[in-house]
């Protein structure tokens, strides 16, 4: 939803399973590309194939892993989602050249098992994690404006309302090859992650993000609703019109009572609706212009076009936290 965007071009989903190695969860938030037409067909397909892989999949993949290694190897995860890119990438691009519209994707998703973490990420949304009162970031923004942060061209929070700050690098369903970044590490009881898109932070920067969320008890899902829905106002006030999209995972004490690893009872306060890029009959999501700012750079383009800016932002239409 949003005040001026006719669709919302955010998807997201968080699952979580018990299981026989201990609690699993997979947090995803997708963010079309706003310059170019049917994001929301892109974010959705992905997030929709990572919630199939995660409710059908990953049992089989981590029963292997714990056979052979005793654990749940993180890096398999990583070279499958590789794989799911890849293959999410050449679909949609080529559904986009037979439809004659161009679409794309963010991608950031994130897999907790055993007390570690693997992160996934292509384009500009963000991982943070918040634990006694600190906030890190766990993702590179794939964007112009990181890349002149890198070069000490201006300061992190002047990037993030550069004229040209949301371009991207890359994008799912754009590129000639994705090149998705991985990385690990360990979770602790009483950290706080939260997977956002860029609307989510451009206009509040880390600063906003961290006061909002550190005097929050990670385990009070009541007060990480309010905590998320006063971002989202605040956001809007200062000027934000993207659409807001927020996913909270919080790291508690493991409750009594497992099931088994091939039944993993795994539940998603939002499941997309199923879309096959590669079925001609596919129909999109909504119409209208693009209405986001975000762009892509053009080299990574396939279609030979230059970067083309979109209309003014939308507005908020952001996911409820969830604690596993």
């Amino acid at each position: 939803m949003g005040a001026r965007k006719n669709v919302n071009q955010d998807a997201w989903c968080a699952l979580s399973a018990e299981t026989s190695v201990g609690d699993v969860a997979l947090t995803v938030v997708c963010d079309g590309v706003g310059g170019l037409s049917s994001g929301e067909l892109a974010s959705s397909t992905v997030v929709y194939e990572f919630s199939r892989w995660f409710q059908q999949d990953f049992a089989p993949l981590a029963s292997v892993s714990v056979a052979r290694e005793g654990t749940v190897n993180l890096s398999e995860v990583a070279a499958v989602w590789a794989q799911m890119l890849a293959s999410l990438n050449r679909r949609i691009g080529d559904y986009g050249r037979r439809q004659d519209v161009r679409l794309g994707t963010t991608f950031t998703g994130m897999l907790i098992c055993q007390g570690r973490y693997v992160i996934g990420h292509v384009g500009d949304c963000r991982v943070y994690r918040i634990a006694s009162g600190q906030l890190e970031q766990l993702t590179n923004d794939q964007t112009l404006a990181a890349r002149s942060v890198a070069e000490g061209t201006v300061t992190k929070e002047e990037a993030l309302l550069m004229p040209q700050g949301s371009v991207l690098l890359q994008s799912v369903g754009t590129q000639v090859e994705l090149r998705p970044e991985f990385s690990y590490g360990e979770v602790r009881e009483g950290d706080l992650f939260v997977t956002c898109c860029d609307g989510f932070y451009r206009r509040l920067g880390d600063e906003g993000v961290r006061t909002a969320y550190a005097q929050v008890n990670a385990a009070n899902e009541p007060a990480l609703l309010a905590a998320t829905e006063h971002l989202i106002q605040q956001n809007m006030a200062n000027g934000e019109k993207d659409n807001l999209t927020a996913v909270c995972l919080s790291v508690v004490a493991p409750e009594e009572g497992t099931t088994l690893l091939d039944d993993p009872g795994a539940r998603a306060p939002y499941a997309p609706a199923p879309y096959a890029p590669d079925d001609e009959s596919t129909t999109l999501l909504g119409s209208g212009s693009p209405d986001d700012a975000t762009t892509l750079l053009g080299a990574g383009v396939p279609y030979g076009a230059a970067p083309q800016q979109g209309a003014p932002y939308g507005a908020q239409g952001g996911g409820a936290p969830w604690r596993a």
